[in-house]
C-alpha cells in the first residue's frame, strides 16, 4: 500500500509540474512572438515613412523637370534625373533602386542606370493598380525584378499632370530581405519567421522568401484572423504543411499592412519535451526503486516504515521547492535576455534615422555589448551548473556570434580557440563578457581592415598568469587560493599603430573600467599582430 501510494504521489506531483511547464512554454513562445511582432511593426512603419518621404522628393523633382515626356525626350535631363535618384537611393537604407516609368509602362529614369532599360512593365500588378485601379499610392506584393533579378516589393505613387491625367509613376523598390536584419538581431529562435502582408492578403515580404514562394497569400501562411483583427496571437497549422506555428500579428496604423511573427510550436515546446522525457525516465527509476522498497518494507518494523514514509515526504517537498526555485531563476534570466533583445532591436530602428557613420557605429557598438550580455543570460538560462557560468562554452558561443556578425568566413578570417573548462560567478561574468566582446570586435573591425584574411586566437587558462599549465597549477595559485584566470586574444594583423590607443578612447576607457571591476590587470601590445592579455589572480 505504501509503495503504491508513493508511486501515485510521485506521478501526480510530476504531472502537475509538467502541466505547469507546458503552460509556461506556451506563454514564453507567445510573449516572444508578440515582442518580435511589435519590433517589426515599428521597423516596417519607419521604412514605409522613409519611403514616402523619398517618393515625395522624386515627385517634386519630376514636376520640376517638366514630367515624364520631357525626361523621355531629353537624354541629358534623364541622365541628370538618374544621378539625382542614385544619390537619393544611396542616402536611404533598404532601397534596391528608384525608378520613374511613363504612362505606357516604360522606364524613363532610374537610380541603377544612366540609360533606362528597354522593358515593358505595363503588366506588373503595381502598374495596373494605378492605371486600372486609379490608386494614388500603392504597396505592391513580392515580385521577381526584371532588371536586377532579385525578389523585391514596391512602394509606388502616381504623378498627375494637368487635368488629372497620369504623367508618370514613381517607384521605390525594396528588398524583402530588409526584415532579415530584425530576425538576425533576435535570439528568439532559429525557426523565427517574419512576414509583411497586405490588408487584402497579398504577401509583401517574408524572411527566407524564395522565388517559388511568390504568389503565396495570407491564407497559405497565417490564421484567417490576421485579416480581420487588429492584433492577436494564435496557434495555426498552415495548409501547406510544416507543422503548427505560434503566430502573433499587428496591423500598422498608417499603412494597409499587417506584420506577423511566427515560431514553430515544436521549437517552443522543445524544453518541455526534454523535461517530459526525463520525467518518464525518472518515474521509471522511481517505480523500480519503489517496488524494491515495497518488498523491503514488508520485512521492516512499523517504526522503520514510518521513518521511511517521513523521509519520502520530505524528499518530495524538497524536490518541489528546488524545482520551483530553479524555474523562477531560469524565468528571470529568460525575461532579462528577451528585454535586452527588444532593446537591441529598438536601437537598430533608432540607428536607421541617422546617416552619420560615426553615430551608426556608436549604435552598433552598443548593440554588440547588449547582445553579449543577453547571450550571457541565455547561457545562465540554459545552464545546469547551479547559477555559475561555463566560461569556455560562453566564449565559443560569443566568438561564433561575432564571427557571423562580421562575416568572418567571407573575409577569410579563422577563429582559433584554446579553452580550458572554467566556471565563474555571474557577478564577474558580465564585465568579463563585455571585455571579450570589445576586444574580439576590435580585432574583426581593425585587425584585417586592409581586406586580407587571417586568424584570431583566443586562449583561456586557469591560474593567475601565463606560466600556469592546463590544470591550473602555477605561480600565484597555491593551495588554498581561489583559482584565477589568464586570457589572451591575438590576431595576426598589422599590429598596433605607431601611436597606441589612448586610455581616453571610449573602447579603452570601457576596458580599463571593466578590468578594474574584475580585479585584474591587462596589457595591449604588438607581437606579429595585436595581442591583448588579461590576468585575474583570484576569481
Amino acid at each position: 500500500m505504501t509503495a503504491a501510494f508513493f508511486m501515485i504521489a510521485a506521478v501526480t506531483t510530476r504531472a502537475a509540474f509538467l502541466w505547469y511547464e507546458y503552460g509556461q512554454a506556451l506563454e514564453h513562445g507567445a510573449a516572444a512572438t508578440r515582442d518580435m511582432a511589435h519590433v517589426l511593426e515599428e521597423y516596417a512603419a519607419r521604412t514605409f515613412d522613409v519611403n514616402e518621404l523619398v517618393v515625395e522628393d522624386v515627385v517634386d523633382h519630376v514636376a520640376a523637370q517638366g514630367g515624364a515626356k520631357v525626361l523621355a525626350a531629353r537624354p541629358e535631363t534623364a541622365r541628370e534625373t538618374a544621378r539625382f535618384l542614385s544619390d537619393l537611393a544611396a542616402r536611404t537604407a533598404n532601397n534596391d533602386y528608384l525608378m520613374i516609368v511613363d504612362p505606357a509602362g516604360r522606364p524613363v529614369a532610374g537610380s541603377a542606370w544612366e540609360v533606362p532599360p528597354a522593358v515593358d512593365l505595363s503588366d506588373r500588378p503595381w502598374f495596373r493598380a494605378h492605371t486600372e485601379g486609379d490608386r494614388e499610392s500603392h504597396i505592391g506584393e513580392a515580385i521577381l525584378s526584371r532588371m536586377t533579378h532579385e525578389i523585391l516589393f514596391t512602394c509606388t505613387r502616381a504623378v498627375r499632370g494637368a487635368g488629372g491625367a497620369l504623367d508618370s509613376i514613381v517607384q521605390v523598390a525594396v528588398r524583402p530581405a530588409f526584415i532579415q536584419d530584425v530576425s538576425l538581431g533576435s535570439d528568439v529562435g532559429r525557426g523565427l519567421v517574419l512576414s509583411l502582408i497586405g490588408d487584402d492578403g497579398r504577401l509583401i515580404a517574408r524572411t527566407g522568401l524564395t522565388a517559388d514562394q511568390l504568389g503565396l497569400t495570407a491564407a497559405d501562411l497565417l490564421p484567417p484572423a490576421v485579416l480581420t483583427e487588429a492584433q492577436g496571437t494564435a496557434v495555426f497549422a498552415p495548409p501547406r504543411g510544416g507543422g503548427e506555428m505560434m503566430v502573433s500579428w499587428r496591423r500598422l496604423e498608417r499603412w494597409p499592412v499587417v506584420v506577423a511573427a511566427s515560431l514553430p510550436l515544436a521549437e517552443i515546446l522543445a524544453p518541455f519535451d526534454t523535461s517530459l522525457r526525463w520525467s518518464v525516465l525518472l518515474l521509471g527509476v522511481i517505480a523500480a526503486v519503489t517496488a524494491g522498497l515495497g518488498i523491503v518494507g514488508l520485512r521492516l518494523a512499523a517504526r522503520e516504515e514510518r521513518a521511511l514514509e517521513e523521509a519520502e515526504a520530505a524528499g518530495r517537498r524538497l524536490s518541489a521547492a528546488l524545482a520551483e526555485r530553479d524555474l523562477l531563476v531560469r524565468d528571470i534570466h529568460h525575461r532579462v535576455k528577451n528585454n535586452l533583445q527588444v532593446t537591441v532591436s529598438l536601437l537598430m530602428v533608432q540607428a536607421g534615422r541617422f546617416t552619420d557613420p560615426a553615430v551608426r557605429a556608436a549604435f552598433a557598438d552598443t548593440q554588440e555589448r547588449l547582445q553579449s550580455i543577453g547571450l550571457l543570460h541565455e547561457v545562465l538560462y540554459q545552464s545546469d551548473t547551479g547559477g555559475r557560468v561555463d566560461l569556455a562554452g560562453y566564449i565559443r558561443r560569443l566568438g561564433g556570434a561575432l564571427a557571423d556578425a562580421y562575416g568572418a568566413a567571407e573575409r577569410g578570417i579563422a577563429l582559433d580557440l584554446d579553452l580550458t573548462p572554467l566556471e565563474i560567478d555571474p557577478a564577474k561574468a558580465v564585465p568579463f563578457a563585455l571585455i571579450l566582446s570589445e576586444v574580439v570586435s576590435n580585432a574583426f573591425k581593425h585587425g584585417f581592415a586592409d581586406g586580407r584574411g587571417g586568424r584570431i586566437g583566443i586562449t583561456l587558462r586557469r591560474g593567475g598568469g601565463e606560466g600556469t599549465d592546463a590544470s591550473g597549477a602555477g605561480p600565484g595559485n597555491g593551495a588554498g587560493d581561489a583559482p584565477g584566470l589568464f586570457l589572451r586574444i591575438r590576431d595576426d594583423g598589422p599590429g598596433l599603430a605607431a601611436d597606441p590607443p589612448r586610455s581616453g578612447a571610449v573602447g579603452m576607457t570601457l576596458i580599463d573600467a571593466l578590468v578594474r571591476q574584475v580585479g585584474g590587470r591587462h596589457r595591449l601590445y604588438s607581437d606579429g599582430g595585436t595581442v591583448f592579455e588579461l590576468t585575474v589572480e583570484r576569481l
